[in-house]
């Protein structure tokens, strides 16, 4: 997810909102717009670059957003493979679900990687999750078409990235344990 666009212009993410909330806390998004699995596997070394040693890094991501118009096969393979490196080189990791499109086949998408990323927390394989998929304020599948939400279909407004960010995205990162360093794709 974008940083400080949130896909649209004037939109503050989630993660971004959190960064600005803990300006003590190191923080280094390495997201680009459009970005599927492929790109978080190639980047691995770069976010593994920011990792700073005898501190607590944690590694948020939220896979799986732009996998949705292809073979999701690999995607999903992909995932407990890449968190298993990333966990590896240090990180404590944060999985974040994904928020509805206005697209239906997007919405079965999303509920697949969801049930396989809780499944991955209940075995331990992750240490937390910003659970967006399980709100029923903003995150429901009919949202994702409601342009007042999500004008463009895809990326919300100013106020869900609100929402998600003290609902579930600073919630989730507490929980893990005071970050010293977040890097956010």
């Amino acid at each position: 997810m974008d940083a400080e666009g949130g896909g649209l212009p004037g939109i503050e993410s989630y993660n971004y909102q959190w960064s600005q909330a803990h300006p003590t806390a190191g923080y280094q998004n390495e997201a680009t717009g459009g970005d599927a699995y492929a790109a978080f596997v190639a980047e691995e070394a770069t976010c593994i670059g920011h990792r700073i040693a005898g501190q607590i890094n944690i590694y948020s991501l939220r896979w799986g957003a732009n996998d949705s118009t292809s073979d999701t096969a690999p995607s999903l393979a992909a995932l407990p493979l890449h968190v298993a490196r990333m966990k590896a080189a240090g990180f404590s990791i944060l999985l974040v679900t994904l928020n509805p499109k206005a697209d239906n086949a997007f919405n079965t998408w999303r509920a697949t990687l969801r049930t396989l990323q809780l499944s991955m927390l209940s075995q331990g394989l992750v240490d937390g999750i910003a659970d967006f998929g399980a709100d029923q304020t903003y995150c429901k599948n009919a949202d994702g078409f409601d342009t007042a939400m999500y004008s463009d279909g895809l990326h919300p407004n100013n106020t869900i990235h609100t929402y998600l960010q003290a609902n579930y995205y600073a919630p989730a990162i507490a929980a893990i344990t005071k970050p010293r360093y977040v890097v956010s794709w």
